[in-house]
């Protein structure tokens, strides 16, 4: 991968327009294809529910995950089932 070689850094998630269970089986594809590039900064998992957020939590604990509850963004460091609430405005996206 070329942000491997050339020091990169992704923050990788599922592709817009997809449904709630399309974007849950896309990530977890990702996930489970790319966890061991050094790369990948954390996955981007907004649009999906709780249950599904912790299932893909568990499959890689060395990264951050982007989640969001009713009233913020999430940042859940690596390993830990605590999200930290991001200041609004955090996230600038087109």
């Amino acid at each position: 991968q070329l942000g491997d070689s050339e020091g990169l850094f992704y923050v990788e998630g599922a592709r817009q327009g997809l449904s709630e269970l399309e974007s849950f089986s896309e990530i977890q594809n990702l996930i489970l294809r790319d966890r061991s590039h050094p790369s990948i900064l954390a996955w981007d998992i907004r649009r999906l529910s709780e249950a599904q957020a912790t299932k893909l939590r568990s499959l890689d604990s060395t990264r951050f995950f982007l989640s969001e509850n009713s009233k913020s963004l999430l940042l859940f460091p690596p390993g830990s089932d605590e999200g930290v609430a991001l200041p609004a405005g955090f996230l600038l996206e087109k």
